[in-house]
C-alpha cells in the first residue's frame, strides 16, 4: 500500500488505527492534531480568498469596480426583500394560527357556556314541573278530603254498593272505593285548571267557582255538568 502524502488523510488513518487498537490517549492526541490542521487549513483558504479579492479589486478599472458594486447592492437589496417577504409570511402564518387558536378557544368556551346555560334551563324547567306536579297532588288530596266531608252521604252509599257487589270483600272494596275518590279528585283538579285557563283567573277563584256549583247546583240557572274538553274537565 502506497503511503499517503495528504496530512489530513494521514491523520484520519492514524486515528482509525488507534481506535481499532483501543488506544484512547493516542486517539485524543491525533484528533487534536487533526483539529489544529483543519483550523489552519481553513484560515489559509480564507486568507487566500481575501488576497484574490484584493488582487481583483486592484486590477479592476473604475467602471468595473462601480459595476460590481452596483451588482452587489442590487443582489443585497434583492436578498433583503426576499428575507423581509419570508419574515412577513411567517408572521402572517403565525398570526393566522393565533387567530384560529383564539377562535377555536372562544367557540369552545361559548359552547361550554351555552351547554351549561341549557342544562340550567332544563334543571329549572324540571324543578318547576316537579313543583307543579307536587302542587297538583297536594290539591288532589285536598279535593279528596273535601269530597269526604261534602259528599259523605253519597260516598257512604257508594261504599256500601261496592261492598255488596263484592260480597263483603273489604280489601277489594277499599281499593276500588279509594280509586274512585282519587279519580273524582283528579277530575275536580282538571276542571279547576281548565276554568283557570279559559277565564284567566287564579286557582283560588276557579276553585271557589267549582265548589260553589258543586254544593249549590240549584242556585245556578241552567248549570253545566262536568265535561271533558281538550284534555281538561271544564265547568
Amino acid at each position: 500500500m502506497v503511503p499517503t502524502k495528504n496530512p489530513e488523510r494521514k491523520l484520519n488513518k492514524q486515528i482509525r488505527l488507534a481506535k481499532g487498537k483501543g488506544n484512547i490517549k493516542k486517539v485524543e492526541g491525533l484528533q487534536q492534531d487533526l483539529d489544529h490542521f483543519l483550523k489552519c487549513k481553513e484560515s489559509k483558504e480564507k486568507n487566500k480568498a481575501v488576497k484574490e479579492q484584493k488582487k481583483q479589486l486592484t486590477s479592476m478599472s473604475d467602471d468595473e469596480f462601480l459595476n460590481q458594486a452596483q451588482q452587489y447592492n442590487k443582489q443585497h437589496f434583492k436578498d433583503k426583500q426576499e428575507k423581509e417577504k419570508k419574515e412577513k409570511e411567517v408572521t402572517k402564518r403565525s398570526l393566522e394560527k393565533d387567530r384560529l387558536r383564539t377562535k377555536i378557544s372562544n367557540n369552545k368556551k361559548v359552547k361550554q357556556e351555552q351547554d351549561s346555560e341549557n342544562l340550567e334551563h332544563l334543571r329549572l324547567a324540571y324543578d318547576k314541573q316537579e313543583q307543579k306536579k307536587q302542587k297538583i297532588l297536594n290539591n288532589m288530596k285536598g279535593h279528596e278530603e273535601k269530597l269526604k266531608v261534602d259528599k259523605y252521604e253519597e260516598l257512604d252509599q257508594l261504599h256500601d254498593s261496592i261492598m255488596k257487589g263484592l260480597n263483603g270483600n273489604k280489601k277489594k272494596t277499599k281499593k276500588i272505593y279509594n280509586k274512585i275518590i282519587k279519580e273524582h279528585a283528579q277530575m275536580i283538579e282538571l276542571a279547576i285548571q281548565g276554568y283557570m285557563d279559559e277565564h284567566e283567573v287564579d286557582y283560588e277563584e276557579a276553585s271557589n267557582k267549582f265548589y260553589l256549583q258543586m254544593r249549590e247546583p240549584r242556585q245556578t240557572k241552567n248549570p253545566e255538568p262536568l265535561r271533558i274538553l281538550d284534555n281538561y274537565a271544564k265547568l
